[in-house]
């Protein structure tokens, strides 16, 4: 399944989306065409996709319902936005983007990052945000981990953080080869620090990691 369709179904039942490092504006044409928001603000903070993206809502003839618009993160966002998604931006931009953001209105953030999704569920233990589903989709054999976040707040584990409450109770067979193949790349990690050298989080994860494979049916 493409990556960024994977993500319609959380924007149902919302009204305006914002789609931070929207490229193409891909979701957004897709977003509104399905009927899931009666409005949508298309952001980027470069001229190239911009320009592609102006294109793209022009030919999807949507210029009345996606504003195309420049800005860094959420410094656009609107009072109107009730939702929002950012995809393609590592774990840690969006972390930081959230951390200093005036979220207004919006009730939902849908993020797919592209690496550190513990980042984001580090989020969730410091701002007033829950974890309500993950999801993990493979487009062209690369794996991609969505998380859907609302207001509210929850505990997390050290395990949670990790690995995501939802995905390990789902038991996705693809979620399954990106664990082996994490556990694999620290063990190997390890084997390469001399004894006593060792770091203790590389340890504590490569455990947990074990655990979770070896308990998986």
């Amino acid at each position: 399944m493409d990556r960024l369709s994977a993500l319609l179904p959380w924007i149902d039942g919302h009204e305006v989306l914002l789609d931070v490092g929207t490229d193409h504006a891909k979701l957004p044409i897709d977003a509104i065409r399905r009927s899931s928001i009666q409005k949508a603000y298309a952001s980027d903070n470069k001229e190239g996709p911009l320009k592609v993206a102006k294109l793209n809502v022009i030919d999807a003839e949507l210029e009345a319902d996606i504003t195309v618009l420049k800005g860094d993160g959420l410094e656009v966002l609107k009072d109107d936005v009730d939702v929002v998604t950012i995809a393609g931006l590592g774990g840690s931009l969006i972390q930081s983007m959230l951390m200093k953001a005036d979220l207004k209105n919006v009730q939902t953030l849908i993020l797919q990052p592209t690496n550190k999704v513990s980042s984001i569920r580090k989020l969730t233990q410091l701002l007033p945000w829950m974890i309500v589903d993950e999801i993990i989709t493979v487009d062209r054999d690369i794996p991609y981990i969505s998380l859907l976040l609302k207001r509210g707040c929850m505990p997390l584990s050290d395990k949670d953080v990790l690995f995501g409450t939802h995905l390990l109770e789902k038991k996705d067979p693809a979620y399954r080869a990106l664990l082996e193949q994490d556990l694999a790349f620290l063990n190997t990690l390890l084997t390469q620090i001399p004894p006593g050298k060792k770091p203790e989080a590389m340890i504590q994860k490569a455990t947990l990691l074990k655990e979770i494979l070896d308990d998986w049916t």
